[in-house]
């Protein structure tokens, strides 16, 4: 059985993966979207079955969004199949003009 990790430490994680999606979301706002590619990737990596790892799936589908040509909005489409009833499908279908 894998122990679960104190409070104090799993507040802390929480935070950094938090910090990691907000500078995501800032480069979008901002149209860098290569930084926010880049902060979605390392958010993946040190958390890959992270608390956020459902929003970090719905600003990856909005980045992707900003490509052109049909592959980019199959990621936004494929997000809100699976999570078309929550305040986040919402968004990516706001954010991706579906």
């Amino acid at each position: 059985m894998t122990p679960k990790p104190e409070p104090q430490a799993a507040a802390d994680r929480l935070r950094e993966e938090l910090a990691l999606l907000e500078g995501a979301q800032q480069h979008l706002r901002d149209g860098k979207i290569a930084q926010a590619n880049r902060a979605l990737r390392e958010h993946a990596r040190r958390f890959p079955q992270g608390t956020l790892s459902v929003e970090r799936s719905a600003w990856s589908a909005i980045a992707a969004c900003s490509g052109s040509g049909p592959q980019p909005k199959a990621a936004a489409r494929s997000f809100i199949l699976t999570h078309e009833d929550t305040p986040l499908g919402a968004k990516v279908k706001v954010e991706c003009g579906l």
